[in-house]
């Protein structure tokens, strides 16, 4: 139930907000940024870097996060780089903290495990380069859309 109310629910109601201000760029964005979440968690599973509950039911457990919570705030970082191009970095850095923040939690309630010389810093640092990919993602989408 946590990771559907807080992976999934919550930033759907959050995502309501760019379905009627910024149809766009959760169209264009929301499934990049879901597709690079699945990545990077199956090859997270797979190694045993990390796993979250239920366990038993391995990278299908992070489902609702990576349909949720983590293209719902891509979609908000790149919604805000949108209006204010020369913060991408911010945007990038606060997102990525916000991530880890909220992965954090998961972590503290015994929702995630992390293994095999996984840390909160790679953490952070994964948000970092996924996030980086979808501005790249994006930049290349304005360039050959105009």
């Amino acid at each position: 139930m946590f990771g559907l109310t807080f992976g999934f629910i919550i930033p759907w109601l959050f995502g309501c907000y760019l379905l009627k201000n910024d149809l766009k760029t959760l169209i264009t964005i929301g499934p990049v940024a879901s597709l690079i979440s699945f990545a990077v968690n199956d090859f997270g599973v797979h190694i045993q870097w990390w796993s979250h509950e239920p366990a038993h039911l391995g990278s299908l457990s992070l489902f609702t996060s990576n349909v949720g919570l983590f293209p719902i705030v891509a979609c908000f970082m790149i919604h805000f780089v949108n209006l204010h191009q020369e913060k991408y970095k911010v945007a990038i850095f606060i997102s990525a903290v916000l991530l880890s923040a909220l992965e954090g939690v998961s972590l503290v309630l015994n929702k995630v495990n992390y293994t095999n010389g996984w840390n909160f810093g790679w953490t952070f640092i994964s948000y970092i380069l996924s996030l980086a990919i979808i501005y790249r993602y994006n930049l290349l989408l304005i360039k050959t859309v105009k």
